[in-house]
């Protein structure tokens, strides 16, 4: 009888307040269940992907623990009154199109896959020019993720913050910009596979090419560039990687034994490369896309700054000044042209096109800028630009490094007050570390293809390296070796054209400064300061957590060193720290 009660008193409390309270009295007023513990957690049900596709009729708002989701470890989904979205991650709920999957283990590569993200494109043979210009054209394609190597290393540099939706928003940019980062980060393996791939695609076409016995020569210094490009960029953010050497009787590739000191012996392996590609490619330039050019001067530019990393000043102030001497590059006096259309000052650009679009589920199906979608301004609406994610927020501090004056700033940085004064209709919603800025250079464009999730593919096309950079590394190789005069002379010249005051110094320190200061403000946005304040030793002073002898590289993915190394034969050692 007091069983009986006690459940009708229990009854009748419920539904007079229409609230429960779980260990505590006082239950929220906004909350119809409000749980207190400090020792244990709320556990919702736990279902499998099937089980949780087989409700029938799911409420808006119902939330399951997908044991099988996404990943290995499952996730919590909640249903939106339309689809299933993971709930963990906001940038997955584009309200479009459900993207939840299932999870299978994946089966473990073998021969030639091991290393490609996408090994169906080691499918067909190569034994013709046709099909070596199709293997080719796949070695280009990973060119475009280029784009999302300049958004996380402005994110690492002292020049951007994370931004995004909230702090949970893809957590781990957030562990990167902390300096928390480890081998298992997922940024960090996207960031070497798509180099990687793209090495390990251009090493296949240039072994196989080379096989050919009326090979087209331009196809082979293609891929002598090729693998040249992703070589150097593997070396900027991780210090070294291993090389193919060849291929076995089942196509898989034999890798060279790597580790971290190896740094200077694969700088010499890319000047060798690079040697070879200019002794071969005809002068209009190779390409067998038909779109990212590569001439003889972009040849000549990675190798300059292979040189230059190597400290052979003179060498690379003579490849330096053939490039000069061609009469092919200037300064473009519209600053905001260089990022809308290839001009003079284009040494290397990155064709983006809208016309291949990607998903979440394949980024690398992408063959445009997914950087522009990335950090477009949050629910904008208004003229020339379209809505993105607010990744990559510039700081107040790089928007008042510019000198008074300077031309670059607006077309560098928006300064979204400004424009929303300017155009009284505009809207946007404020994201997370909001500073009123956004990286303009590259925000997404009205016009083009509209695609389905458009953010992975916008046109905006890459300027990897541009005539400036050429002269302010002649600057720099001026002041090394001594000839002050001549530095200040190229210094000047690109300040000049950004409406600036000549620098008149006889200080080789103060030249110096200046020459890392003109480099942040002419390549704001562009990927280069992160990289600038390791070589030139100031990244301890301006970004809080570095550690000095670990984080002038990113580490080795573990998901990579598990799949070559072997407790009996390690082939590639993880860096220093990691």
């Amino acid at each position: 009888m007091k069983k009986i009660c006690l459940i009708t008193l229990l009854l009748f409390t419920v539904l007079s307040y229409s609230q429960v309270g779980i260990n505590t009295q006082n239950p929220d007023l906004s909350a119809a269940l409000d749980i207190s513990s400090t020792t244990q957690g709320f556990l919702p049900p736990r279902l499998t992907y099937d089980e949780m596709k087989a409700i029938s009729n799911p409420a808006q708002g119902l939330i399951v623990y997908c044991t099988d989701c996404i990943g290995p470890q499952g996730t919590i989904i909640i249903f939106n009154g339309e689809i299933w979205v993971d709930f963990g991650n906001s940038m997955h709920d584009s309200g479009m199109s459900e993207n939840i999957q299932k999870y299978e283990p994946p089966i473990p590569p073998t021969g030639i896959n091991v290393y490609d993200p996408n090994p169906e494109v080691f499918d067909n043979p190569v034994s013709n020019n046709e099909e070596l210009s199709l293997m080719l054209s796949k070695a280009n394609d990973l060119l475009t993720s280029y784009s999302y190597l300049v958004m996380v290393a402005e994110i690492a540099s002292d020049n951007a913050l994370k931004g995004g939706e909230n702090q949970s928003d893809n957590f781990f940019l957030t562990i990167i910009e902390d300096f928390q980062h480890d081998p298992n980060n997922p940024v960090i393996r996207d960031v070497w596979n798509f180099m990687y791939a793209g090495y390990h695609r251009a090493s296949y076409a240039y072994l196989k090419g080379s096989e050919i016995p009326d090979v087209n020569l331009n196809f082979i210094a293609e891929a002598l560039f090729l693998k040249s490009f992703y070589a150097f960029t593997l070396i900027e953010w991780f210090g070294y990687f291993p090389r193919v050497n060849g291929y076995d009787e089942n196509n898989a590739p034999l890798l060279d034994h790597s580790y971290s000191q190896q740094t200077q012996d694969l700088l010499y392996y890319i000047i060798s490369m690079l040697d070879e590609a200019i002794g071969l490619a005809s002068a209009h330039g190779v390409s067998s896309s038909g779109r990212s050019i590569i001439d003889k001067n972009t040849m000549l530019a990675y190798k300059s700054k292979a040189l230059f990393k190597l400290g052979d000043y003179n060498q690379a102030g003579y490849v330096i000044d053939e490039i000069i001497s061609s009469g092919n590059y200037a300064l473009e006096t519209n600053y905001q042209n260089i990022f809308d259309v290839k001009t003079s000052s284009s040494v290397f650009d990155i064709d983006c096109t809208d016309a291949q679009y990607a998903s979440w589920s394949c980024m690398l199906c992408s063959q445009g800028n997914v950087m522009a979608g990335f950090q477009g301004i949050r629910g904008y609406s208004g003229p020339d630009f379209k809505s993105g994610f607010g990744f990559n927020i510039p700081t107040q501090e790089s928007y008042d490094c510019f000198e008074s004056g300077d031309l670059r700033r607006d077309v560098a940085l928006l300064n979204i007050s400004d424009w929303i004064s300017q155009n009284p209709t505009a809207t946007f919603n404020q994201g997370y570390q909001h500073t009123g800025f956004f990286n303009k250079k590259y925000l997404p464009r009205q016009g083009g293809q509209e695609n389905p999730e458009i953010w992975f593919t916008y046109g905006n096309d890459l300027k990897v390296i541009r005539y400036a950079e050429l002269l302010l590394l002649r600057a720099e190789i001026s002041l090394q070796i001594g000839n002050t005069n001549e530095s200040l002379n190229y210094l000047n010249m690109v300040r000049n054209r950004a409406g600036l005051d000549d620098i008149s110094s006889g200080n080789s320190n103060e030249i110096m400064n200046h020459i890392i200061k003109e480099r942040r403000v002419e390549f704001m946005g562009e990927g280069k300061r992160y990289f600038d304040l390791v070589n030139y030793e100031i990244a301890p002073e301006k970004l809080q957590n570095f550690a000095v002898g670990k984080n002038e590289v990113f580490p080795i993915p573990q998901s990579f060193l598990d799949l070559v190394n072997s407790s009996d034969n390690v082939l590639v050692t993880q860096n220093p720290g990691y």
